[in-house]
């Protein structure tokens, strides 16, 4: 069974999806027969093929994975709120036996999987009260932890770090989504993200000036999206990667 890691974020809308398929295109162009799965996803969107995550939509035409990104979701609900509403809305509650087969499934396809969390950690999956982090910490993955460059990230961080490791999640390391280097709020709390989170600041991605939609980029905007780090970060991730429990 190959190697896998979850994307978890500090909040909504940090840059978790961003992340993941900048992460899954990038292993891939480093050699790795990297994938993604997005374990439980609400606001879907109906596709020939099916319901589909949008984020799944999103990272998969970011990374150029050929998936049928209906396979890339597990339980997905089309109302876009919180998934244990969707899930009552719906009528459908999240299936955690399909989840778990599903990721087995593909970390025996794909190597490493990326694996999508929904929301913050503490985003509630079904009215018993299970949370996105108790999905993670069953699994027996590391993760990586997304947070936002700005005014209150350092607290956000601080508190997600902690309520991972209390869940018992074992964190490789932080990458900040979004930096603008000319911000000076920003720029000191890159200084003190390692601090807040224990763990190491693995990786920034800068605000990127790209079309909503992957498939509208042009060859030069991928191969600018693929291109956001360097050797030397792409080294220090795979580093991570590789002393992190991920198998």
């Amino acid at each position: 069974m190959g190697r896998a890691f979850w994307v978890l974020g500090t909040g909504t809308d940090v840059g978790k999806t961003f992340v993941s398929g900048f992460l899954v295109a990038g292993l891939r162009r480093r050699g790795r027969e990297a994938g993604y799965y997005k374990p439980v996803a609400s606001g879907g969107v109906r596709t020939p093929g099916g319901l589909a995550a949008a984020d799944a939509l999103w990272a998969a035409e970011a990374s150029g994975l050929g998936d049928d990104p209906v396979s890339l979701g597990g339980c997905v609900y089309e109302t876009p709120v919180s998934p244990h509403l969707a899930a009552r809305l719906e009528g459908r509650p999240v299936d955690r036996g399909r989840m778990d087969e599903e990721l087995a499934r593909w970390r025996t396809i794909r190597d490493p999987l990326v694996v999508e969390g929904a929301g913050g950690l503490a985003v509630p999956l079904d009215d018993r009260g299970t949370l996105m982090a108790d999905l993670a910490a069953a699994s027996g993955l590391p993760a990586v932890l997304v947070a936002a460059p700005g005014l209150g990230s350092l607290n956000h961080t601080a508190l997600s770090a902690a309520f991972a490791r209390g869940r018992g999640i074992p964190l490789l390391g932080v990458v900040v989504c979004g930096h603008r280097p000319q911000d000076p709020v920003e720029r000191d709390n890159l200084l003190w993200m390692e601090r807040m989170a224990g763990a190491p600041l693995l990786g920034v991605l800068p605000r990127a000036d790209l079309p909503e939609r992957p498939r509208d980029w042009t060859a030069a905007q991928r191969e600018s999206f693929v291109s956001l780090w360097d050797e030397g970060t792409w080294g220090r991730f795979e580093a991570a990667l590789g002393e992190g429990r991920t198998g």
